[in-house]
């Protein structure tokens, strides 16, 4: 999927006097893994908040739940798993 980019803090980015677009998959990956749920108001289920797994609990559920998120916004998985050491995702070109 094309967008506009963001850049390492999450300001956009602009590349040449303009916001810079190109392929946003790892980007959105990354947005609704760390959100929390209610974050965006126009989706208020959606949300991983991978942060309370830091140092907690891990979610049994939580690759699936986090796979079917990101298939609903559009971003197509080949493969995400977790484990102690953190969360590999390999997201489909």
């Amino acid at each position: 999927m094309r967008g506009i980019l963001l850049d390492d803090t999450g300001d956009l980015k602009v590349s040449g006097g303009t916001l810079a677009v190109g392929d946003t998959d790892a980007q959105v990956a990354e947005l609704v893994l760390e959100a929390f749920p209610g974050e965006y108001k126009e989706r208020p289920t959606l949300g991983c908040a991978v942060r309370l797994m830091i140092c907690g609990t891990p979610d049994p559920y939580f690759a699936g739940r986090a796979k079917s998120m990101l298939e609903s916004c559009g971003v197509s998985v080949k493969k995400l798993v977790t484990d102690r050491e953190g969360i590999i995702l390999e997201i489909n070109d």
